[in-house]
Parts: structure tokens; C-alpha cells; sequence
């Protein structure tokens, strides 16, 4: 499958992405401060104004299905590590999950700390070595990653330009 799509609709967003032939999740989301779009159960309606194309997809929610309203917020460390000791994944660097890449970080960062401390003398200095060297990475994302949510508070015409641009 590997194919998702992301609907804007004003400050709202939804995205669908094809599990199997038979499934499909549909994520919702929404800002803080958007109390219609965050009632629970969901407020199909409110919804399916919002995204109309979706509305099918959205009727056909359940009352019993799972239901989870998650505030993100963007966690950055000053260091990762402290003398022997190394923090990686959501404890170092959590961010909003707009592309999915706080657990390919986390991992990547955790395979990447194995190999550096495997044969290292000095822990702790291999410990400063990976992190220097890795660390780039992650913050990019993470600032991507904020900076797209932060879209929901551009102008449509701002953030649909933008977006334009950046694919």
C-alpha cells in the first residue's frame, strides 16, 4: 500500500491511509483550541462539514471505536547525554508525529548509540562523539515538524503556497 493522503480543511486536517484491502485509518486532527472538532464521541457532522469528500469514510465511524484526543508537544534536550548515561526517542526529542518520524528516529539514534559505545574505552566521550555526530538530524526533523504544525495558524492561501513550494 505506502500511500496516505492529508486533507486540510481550514485548521482541521484528516488523513486517510489504506491498512489492507478492508482497512483504513483515518486520523483526525485538530487544534487545541477547537473544542467541536475534540468532542467526544466524534461529532460526525462537524466533520463531515469539514472534509465532505470524507464524509462516507467518516458516517461510517462507530461509537465504539477508539477514541483518543493526544496533545503533542516538541521536547528538546539541551544534551542527550550526561557522563555515562544517554536519553534517545520521546524522552530526548518528542514532536509531533505530522511525518511519522519520532520512532524511526528513535531507533535509528538507538542503533547508531550501540555502535558508537560497542567498542568505545571512553563511554562517556563516545557518548559526546554520537550525539555531536547524530544529533542534526533529529533537530531538522523536529523543526520541520513544528514548523508544520504551525501552518494551522498561516493564512490559507500562506500555507497552501507553502506547501505548493515545498512539494
Amino acid at each position: 500500500h505506502g500511500l496516505f493522503v492529508e486533507y486540510w480543511s481550514g485548521i482541521r486536517r484528516a488523513m486517510l491511509v489504506p491498512c489492507s484491502e478492508d482497512k483504513l485509518y483515518l486520523a483526525l486532527i485538530a487544534r487545541a483550541d477547537d473544542p467541536h472538532a475534540k468532542q467526544v464521541p466524534i461529532d460526525k457532522a462537524v466533520w463531515s462539514a469539514s472534509f465532505p469528500h470524507l464524509a462516507p469514510f467518516i458516517q461510517r465511524l462507530g461509537e465504539q471505536d477508539r477514541w483518543s484526543w493526544d496533545q503533542y508537544q516538541t521536547i528538546r534536550m539541551r544534551s542527550w547525554t550526561v557522563g555515562r548515561v544517554a536519553l534517545i526517542g520521546d524522552a530526548a526529542h518528542a514532536m509531533s508525529p505530522n511525518f511519522g518520524q519520532g520512532a524511526a528516529l528513535a531507533m535509528v539514534n538507538g542503533i547508531t548509540l550501540a555502535a558508537a559505545v560497542a567498542t568505545a574505552p571512553d563511554i562517556t566521550a563516545a557518548l559526546q562523539r554520537w550525539e555531536s555526530k547524530e544529533r542534526w538530524l533529529t533537530d531538522r526533523t523536529q523543526r520541520l515538524s513544528a514548523l508544520y504544525s504551525n501552518m494551522t495558524t498561516w493564512p490559507q492561501a500562506l500555507r497552501a503556497g507553502f506547501i505548493w513550494a515545498m512539494g
